[in-house]
């Protein structure tokens, strides 16, 4: 839901017109087993082995593309790099969430993940502004996934 929304906002832009598309499709490939912090913790404090939930794992591809003729044939000749980063936390970062597949099919764009897991509310983004990368090529659009969690004022 969360990645439909920032899809639906990132497409209604100025910037997004100036960009070309591909389709991306999230399809479910098999389930998952795994243990969440709250489970962890509910373990150390009533010493019972808790079971890992089951959860559908998603995987993203991208089925076609907007380009044609140079573009179509050796990519975004342009030498721009990703039009979305995305900065974060372990929301953003852990592969089984596939949080960044789900923006990439919202948004048909594809997705430089920078999120870092375990890196708490600010580790992500300032290891990614401060970065030669950053300072090379700035993407249209970056996201911050911030958890609510985080007090933004500490």
């Amino acid at each position: 839901m969360a990645a439909k929304a920032l899809g639906d906002m990132i497409r209604a832009t100025p910037t997004y017109k100036t960009l070309t598309p591909s389709t991306y499709t999230t399809k479910q490939n098999g389930t998952q087993f795994m243990k969440h912090k709250m489970a962890l913790e509910l373990q150390r404090l009533c010493e019972t082995e808790m079971p890992p939930e089951e959860y559908p794992r998603y995987d993203t591809s991208m089925e076609a593309s907007g380009a044609t003729g140079e573009d179509a044939l050796f990519g975004d000749v342009s030498g721009g790099g990703d039009p979305v980063a995305l900065v974060g936390s372990s929301f953003s970062a852990e592969e089984e969430f596939n949080f960044d597949g789900f923006l990439s099919e919202y948004t048909g764009l594809p997705i430089a993940n920078h999120a870092i897991s375990g890196g708490l509310l600010f580790n992500a983004i300032i290891s990614y502004t401060s970065s030669p990368q950053f300072e090379k090529e700035r993407p249209p659009f970056v996201i911050w996934e911030a958890p609510a969690i985080y007090n933004l004022n500490e």
